[in-house]
Order: structure tokens, then sequence, then C-alpha cells
């Protein structure tokens, strides 16, 4: 059975389908409120076929403690300044990510912020 460390928070706390769609993989879901440090993941990595993450610091060091089970990096989110993507590609773990998610939200505050100047 594959077995999904999740840490975002903000996919644990949004409610929505992607919670059912989730369990219906019929994977193991641990949950950890993150973003973690990398001495908790290190505390965590080696049990996992699949981090889907937020701001955790995912090092080299938690990738090589998670060989070879380790088999995707799903970031929730824009940013993935804290992952070593170049060592996880060279390890052949893929990393995704959600390029634009939130550009529309972001428009629409600065613009609101701008209006609350006025």
């Amino acid at each position: 059975m594959m077995k999904i460390l999740l840490t975002t928070t903000s996919y644990q706390d949004c409610p929505g389908d992607h919670h059912a769609l989730l369990e219906s993989t019929g994977a193991e879901i641990v949950r950890e409120r993150g973003p973690l440090p990398a001495s908790r993941m290190l505390e965590l990595a080696g049990d996992f076929d699949a981090f889907l993450c937020g701001d955790d610091e995912i090092t080299r060091a938690v990738i090589d403690k998670s060989l070879p089970k380790l088999k995707i990096i799903a970031k929730y989110g824009i940013g993935v300044d804290k992952i070593d993507v170049a060592y996880a590609t060279e390890q052949q773990i893929p990393v995704s990510f959600c390029p634009g998610v939130n550009h529309t939200t972001v428009a629409e505050h600065v613009f609101m912020l701008l209006l609350a100047l006025t």
C-alpha cells in the first residue's frame, strides 16, 4: 500500500472534494501540521512513497534518507525554494507544483489594497 506524508495545512484546512479524492486512492495518509523543519522531515523520512507538502524543508539529507521508497514530491503551492529540486531530479524523483494557482487571488488582493489607499 502506498503511504503519503501530507504536511500542507492549506490542503488539510480547506474544505472540498480533494479530501475524498485523495482518500479514494487507497493510500495510507499520515498528516502532520507543516511547515516542517528539516530536522522533523529527517525523523519522518524513509517511510513514505510520496510527500504532499507545503513549505517543508526537503533537503538532500531528507531525500537521501527517503530513498529508495520515495517516488514523488508534490508541492501544494507555487514555490519550490525549500526543496532540493536538482538533487531530487538527480535521484529521478519527480517534483511537481502548482504554477499560477493563486495569481488571480493575488491580483485581486493587490487591487483592493490600492483601492483602500484612496
